[in-house]
């Protein structure tokens, strides 16, 4: 029933999957598998454990698509969204924290101001969910999918400086907050 995963369409993969077509899961897993790495391995630097991992997200894409996969959004960003959970899931279960990413343009190095300072996976990606939605939107594709601002622009219908301008206000509230958060752990407030 299909053969090349890069022509078809997400929807007719999805309604493959939710038939428990095989083939359909095959083309599903081996057109996000790479995507799902890259994303993974900025947080998990194992490779063995981002696959298990990668693995885990596809058993419950193929569960939930049977059921709960509407045509609705971006079935790129439904099955990171299901990424992301494993691996909170993983993080959690390992008992593990992260140093926060390292995100430099001259002096505005988000990383200096925690150093040694370990932050909890779950608690930075939740500061980055907060922020406002376009600035939120630009942070993730530069720093964590690799976009160019003209790309983002493009993207997005922006110009390459307002993708510049956002992504700078974005790092500005990460580093208020990151500043903030410092001083409480100092002050013990």
């Amino acid at each position: 029933m299909f053969s090349n995963p890069f022509v078809l369409s997400d929807a007719k993969i999805m309604s493959g999957c939710q038939q428990n077509d095989r083939k359909a899961q095959e083309l599903l897993y081996k057109r996000y598998f790479d995507k799902l790495l890259l994303y993974i391995k900025r947080y998990v630097k194992e490779e063995d454990i981002a696959c298990s991992i990668i693995n885990d997200t596809f058993l419950s894409v193929f569960k939930a698509a049977i059921n709960s996969y509407q045509e609705q959004g971006n079935v790129e960003g439904w099955i990171k969204k299901i990424a992301y959970n494993k691996m909170s899931d993983h993080f959690r279960r390992e008992k593990q924290t992260i140093k926060f990413l390292e995100v430099e343009t001259g002096s505005n190095n988000i990383g200096s101001y925690v150093d040694e300072m370990e932050l909890d996976f779950m608690l930075i990606l939740s500061k980055i969910d907060v922020l406002p939605e376009k600035q939120r939107l630009i942070f993730n594709k530069y720093v964590f999918d690799g976009f160019s601002h003209k790309e983002i622009g493009i993207q997005m219908g922006i110009s390459e400086g307002t993708s510049k301008w956002l992504l700078s206000e974005a790092r500005k509230n990460l580093k208020q907050w990151l500043e903030s958060l410092d001083k409480d752990l100092k002050y013990g407030q």
